[in-house]
């Protein structure tokens, strides 16, 4: 590749899960991320995924988290959450945690 080319990123499909708007830093560079669907290069999207974990969904066996942000060409889960009503956020976890059977998700107190 010559100097003068540059690589083209892939654009992604991200969806904010949650019921109120988001907010990251990648690069330097603030982002708000709306309800619904977002498009993004796939960099920034993993970025603004990472920042954005559902606190608490961590399992002991496995480094697995739940995430407000799914992004769709992954295959992350992308149904919507609830974050502001804890047991609604749990009824969620438990939703995932059924099309996941591998990856379970231990509440703390």
């Amino acid at each position: 590749m010559s100097k003068n080319m540059t690589k083209i990123k892939a654009k992604v499909t991200i969806v904010n899960r949650a019921n109120k708007s988001l907010y990251a830093t990648w690069d330097g560079k603030p982002y708000e991320i709306p309800l619904g669907e977002s498009i993004f290069d796939e960099d920034t999207a993993l970025a603004i995924k990472r920042q954005n974990p559902i606190h608490g969904s961590a399992s002991p066996g496995t480094p697995d988290l739940i995430y407000k942000i799914g992004i769709k060409e992954l295959g992350d889960p992308c149904f919507p959450i609830d974050t502001s009503n804890p047991r609604a956020a749990r009824s969620s976890i438990e939703r995932w945690e059924s099309l996941h059977p591998s990856v379970t998700v231990k509440e703390t107190a």
